[in-house]
């Protein structure tokens, strides 16, 4: 579903890590809602997200 521009521009300076990291991964990487639902840290190896 389509997110407000103006939620969009503040969630990535977010006080919330995990929000501010989730919406770059979402908005800026193009993670679809399955993936982002199953995504694990183990999938982070020498600071890139492989999926």
């Amino acid at each position: 579903m389509p997110v407000a521009a103006a939620v969009l521009r503040e969630a990535p300076n977010s006080d919330d890590p995990a929000r501010a990291a989730l919406t770059a991964i979402v908005a800026f990487h193009g993670l679809r809602s399955g993936q982002l639902r199953k995504l694990q840290l183990t999938y982070i190896h020498d600071g890139r997200l492989h999926l």
